[in-house]
């Protein structure tokens, strides 16, 4: 047990007192109690802080695997059958929103080329 000297407001002795005097509880009991529950709080709140850091890292975190999860999820297969918008025309290609079939190999379709690249906009539909 540590001896401490406190300076406390006139106000906050009257009302300790007066409430200790309705408890029958010893001072120092009361002042212990306290002191460990506004620890409580104080522990509290710092771990919300933390918790509200971390929580943050991680929704940046998430939020980067699961766009890499879509990319992995959106990848053509052989023989599938997409809706997608087939604009700019070029030349005499139609220019229009029209069904596909991925003819090029599973293989070929995992690595990055600019034929298979571009904005993810397309339907799987088969």
């Amino acid at each position: 047990m540590k001896n401490v000297s406190l300076k406390i407001d006139d106000s906050i002795f009257i009302e300790t007192e007066k409430i200790l005097s309705k408890i029958k509880n010893p001072r120092n009991r009361y002042i212990n109690e306290t002191i460990e529950y506004y620890n409580k709080l104080q522990r509290r709140i710092l771990l919300e802080k933390k918790l509200k850091v971390e929580s943050d890292l991680v929704n940046k975190d998430s939020m980067s695997v699961l766009k890499n999860l879509r990319r992995f999820i959106m990848l053509t297969k052989q023989y599938e059958i997409w809706i997608t918008d087939l604009n700019p025309q070029i030349g005499k290609e139609p220019g229009k929103t029209r069904p596909v079939v991925i003819i090029q190999t599973n293989l070929l379709n995992t690595i990055p080329h600019p034929s298979t690249s571009g904005k993810c906009n397309e339907i799987l539909i088969y």
